[in-house]
């Protein structure tokens, strides 16, 4: 096994980790600093550095399958197969902490499972469609929107959890604008990938 493919192997084994710290995070309350030695706190950080830790993988073993010439049918499969099960787990964890809204993630589910699902009639037909420029803008703005909310949400617990309802409401959605983005590019993405896959297959 090369070397890339060790790195997507590792990162769909820190999803263990990931999801460890998280659930501890989740049943310890809000994490802010206020609560710096707290285990809650404690644990999200470390969740952060893993999913950071994770996205850096991603890149680097991009960069080395590509440099070497080391692409494979393994890496092909199981490398956007770790990164939705990473990213998937991060977005679930931070609804389930109301950190997210869940509806933003519902739309990265819903329009996941649906490329996914043209990819598949196209590949039945052997038919490539390559990804548009907005998908891969898409996966880059929502790693880093996830990213910033791991080391943003802290501060921002510390200065305005306390607020009343609107206040802390109106802040909640600043903090999570980049991942509005990611939801708009996500779903211009999904419409694209449709009109491209259309003019390949007929669907009736």
């Amino acid at each position: 096994m090369n070397t890339p493919n060790k790195l997507t192997s590792l990162r769909m084994i820190m999803v263990i980790p990931f999801l460890t710290f998280m659930s501890i995070s989740l049943m310890n309350g809000s994490p802010n600093f206020k609560n710096f030695n707290d285990v809650g706190t404690w644990s999200f950080f470390i969740g952060g550095l893993i999913f950071l830790f994770a996205m850096i993988t991603d890149w680097i073993d991009g960069y080395l399958a590509r440099k070497n010439n080391q692409v494979t049918t393994f890496g092909k499969l199981f490398d956007p197969l770790a990164d939705k099960i990473m990213t998937t787990s991060a977005l679930i964890m931070l609804s389930l902490m109301q950190i997210t809204p869940f509806y933003l993630v519902l739309i990265f589910i819903i329009r996941d499972l649906l490329v996914d699902g043209f990819r598949n009639l196209a590949a039945s037909k052997k038919i490539n469609v390559a990804a548009s420029i907005y998908g891969k803008a898409k996966t880059m703005v929502q790693s880093i929107a996830i990213v910033l909310l791991f080391f943003i949400y802290p501060i921002w617990q510390e200065h305005f959890g306390s607020f009343n309802y609107f206040v802390g409401e109106y802040s909640l959605f600043i903090i999570n604008i980049p991942m509005y983005i990611a939801t708009l590019l996500s779903i211009l993405s999904g419409i694209i990938y449709f009109n491209d896959v259309k003019k390949h297959i007929k669907i009736n």
